[in-house]
């Protein structure tokens, strides 16, 4: 796992959003370097994230995509 401030920052520390496997800062660095290089206006670094928001999440009524988010986001009591 890779130690950076941004969960601390961002005030996610004990979400479903930050926990887990994480890229390791250079390799999203390098994603959104590539991205900007090719003119791309939005990247996702992670296979499976881009799966779900691009081809399942377009699908899905807007409640439940907010209240995915929310569980995401919502921290562990």
């Amino acid at each position: 796992m890779w130690t950076t401030e941004f969960a601390a920052v961002a005030d996610l520390e004990g979400t479903d959003l930050v926990s887990g496997k994480a890229a390791s800062p250079a390799s999203v660095a390098k994603c959104g370097y590539d991205a900007m290089m090719d003119g791309k206006l939005t990247v996702i670094n992670d296979r499976k994230l881009a799966f779900q928001l691009n081809w399942i999440m377009p699908f899905l009524p807007r409640r439940m995509k907010l209240n995915f988010v929310r569980k995401m986001q919502e921290k562990a009591t």
